[in-house]
């Protein structure tokens, strides 16, 4: 299921917070602006907003150390000489 929110401002006709608004303010900015939330938001409270809820059909969690092995990439590792089967590619 998909959920969205047409671009609204911080506060819908009723006056009621959009569901952007309650996320901002009560979530999303706590968690990344501990107590200086309110100073934030103060200033970009005003830009309208487009909210996505999107509900997955099945999820799949990890339990463990390390990656799930469907991530792991065992040609990047030693082989029985020692040597790496193949190296990485890095761009930077």
């Amino acid at each position: 299921m998909i959920c969205v929110e047409a671009a609204v401002g911080p506060y819908l006709d009723t006056g009621e917070m959009s569901v952007w608004n309650k996320i901002g303010t009560y979530e999303t900015g706590p968690r990344y602006l501990g107590n200086r939330v309110d100073e934030y938001r103060g200033e970009v409270n005003v830009e309208p907003c487009w909210t996505f809820k999107i509900v997955p059909k099945k999820l799949t969690t990890w339990q463990g150390l390390g990656w799930a092995k469907r991530y792991s990439h065992d040609e990047l590792y030693p082989g029985p000489d020692g040597e790496a089967v193949t190296s990485p590619t890095y761009y930077g």
